[in-house]
């Protein structure tokens, strides 16, 4: 480009990059209505890439830092007990996912 006195240049940016909204989920996980502690929660995305959490004494957990608008499955690990596994499309926010399990 050759510029002249007097000529001017206009520059435009675009800014392409954008940023993942963070989701959660969370929930309870019980058998026969009772919360069942120490459970290992895991959510994994289409990667393989994992998150975990364990269940409180409620039966409740909660995994962030997962990214909204992605698919992943949630599956509950306890010695006792069986859970199904969940196939869940994240919402921005908050995902409630709660399991109902049997004994083994």
């Amino acid at each position: 480009i050759t510029l002249g006195e007097g000529d001017t240049v206009t520059c435009t940016f675009f800014n392409d990059f954008v940023t993942a909204v963070e989701a959660v989920v969370e929930g309870r996980v019980s058998v026969a209505g009772r919360p069942i502690a120490g459970a290992w929660v895991s959510a994994t995305d289409g990667a393989g890439n994992t998150r975990f959490a364990r269940t409180n004494v409620f039966g409740r957990y909660s995994i962030g830092g997962l990214e909204a608008g992605t698919a992943i499955f949630v599956d509950v690990a306890h010695k006792s007990y069986t859970f199904p596994s969940r196939f869940v499309t994240l919402s921005s926010d908050v995902n409630q996912v709660d399991f109902n399990g049997t004994v083994r």
